[in-house]
């Protein structure tokens, strides 16, 4: 059974989709999709997948998943 706790994602993230939003595997488009996309070392990623397969999901955790690291760097430049 898929898992998202090894995909990468941040607990907060994790937590967040099991528990507000109920869901509680990822699908396998997300499996593969948000791995690579963590990663950082493509300049760009194209992926095809049917209606309702969570490609829009897939896209925006690792995107979430960016600025919460953007904001904790700006956070810890910022203190004194």
């Amino acid at each position: 059974k898929l898992t998202w706790n090894p995909l990468g994602l941040y607990t907060e993230l994790v937590d967040c989709l099991q528990g507000e939003l109920g869901l509680s595997a990822p699908t396998p488009v997300q499996s593969l999709v948000i791995p690579e996309l963590l990663k950082g070392d493509k300049e760009s990623l194209a992926f095809l997948a049917a209606t309702g397969s969570g490609k829009t999901l897939a896209y925006l955790l690792p995107l979430m998943q960016q600025l919460k690291q953007q904001e904790q760097f700006e956070n810890y430049e910022r203190r004194p």
